[in-house]
């Protein structure tokens, strides 16, 4: 096989495998793309949709007049393990920021009962922020929670902050619910149940999705590498086979030399005027004579 014909097997590999690996990859990169999508938006509905209902549940447990047994049974609410599983930390907290129950009494005693101690952990203008508004009694923001890190680098922040999740760059939800209760002595007190919850699970998701394209690619990779492989060869085998009968074509042309190395030259016949035919097989018949190379036959 000649150089043009290998040329032409080694560029049709090379097309196929761009053709199959870009048209697998494709498929699966949409595929993967809307998956991932959807499964954040119910990551994230879910969890916030728990959530809401945790907040609603503190209201009850928080709506009866005596401070010690609100405090008490909010206490037991929020540490309860069945509930804590669902966020990182919960508190209760009166309009000035006075905590009245924690998910962790420790670290609402070293904020001496007060959120506004730590405004680095405690962002009052976002857990403040449903006392502001008249129609809602809940609130849903972005969080960063400190002490928690983000599992991207910048460049991958960014890119699915982009295109995939633009809350990425905020690690947590914060929750808050506001209710009011009446005091002994009257008055309305505004008090702002809050659930600060991580965005691990999305983490998680969006790491597994990473990995399954990168199984996706390996795989795809080897399938466009087979096909391309068994389509050239195919091609291949079809030129090797399509150039050995047309070297044997040619040889059939081929002038043929005597063994003195000179050309049999055929007999020159265009002088004679009529040819006579002698034949020594009685079936054919003797009787017929060539003239001017039409055969004719011999009158009587």
């Amino acid at each position: 096989m000649n150089f043009k014909r290998f040329a032409a097997v080694f560029l049709l590999f090379w097309f196929f495998f761009i053709i199959v690996f870009s048209l697998g990859a494709g498929g699966s990169g949409y595929y993967l793309y809307r998956e991932l999508k959807s499964n954040i938006r119910d990551i994230e509905d879910s969890k916030i949709s728990i959530i809401q209902s945790l907040a609603d549940a503190t209201v009850l447990a928080a709506s009866i007049d005596d401070d010690n047994e609100r405090k008490n049974r909010l206490d037991t609410f929020y540490t309860d393990p069945g509930n804590s599983n669902f966020y990182e930390k919960a508190f209760l907290v009166s309009d000035n920021g006075s905590i009245i129950s924690h998910s962790n009494p420790a670290e609402a005693k070293e904020l001496n009962y007060n959120i506004a101690a730590d405004e680095f952990r405690y962002n009052t203008d976002i857990i403040f922020e449903v006392l502001n508004k008249n129609t809602e009694k809940v609130s849903v923001n972005d969080y960063y929670i400190m002490g928690s890190d983000i599992p991207f680098s910048k460049k991958e922040i960014k890119y699915i902050k982009e295109y995939v999740y633009p809350g990425i760059d905020r690690n947590g939800w914060i929750v808050s619910r506001v209710f009011d209760v009446n005091s002994k002595k009257g008055q309305k007190i505004n008090y702002v149940s809050c659930f600060i919850v991580s965005k691990s699970t999305i983490y998680d998701e969006i790491n597994n999705s990473i990995k399954s394209a990168k199984k996706s690619i390996v795989v795809i990779s080897a399938v466009s590498f087979a096909l391309a492989f068994i389509v050239s060869f195919v091609v291949f085998i079809v030129f090797v086979i399509s150039g050995k009968k047309s070297g044997k074509s040619e040889s059939v042309f081929e002038v043929k030399s005597d063994y003195s190395g000179t050309s049999i030259q055929a007999p020159d016949y265009s002088g004679q005027n009529e040819i006579i035919l002698y034949e020594d097989d009685e079936s054919m018949d003797s009787n017929i004579i060539i003239q001017d190379a039409i055969p004719i036959r011999k009158r009587r």
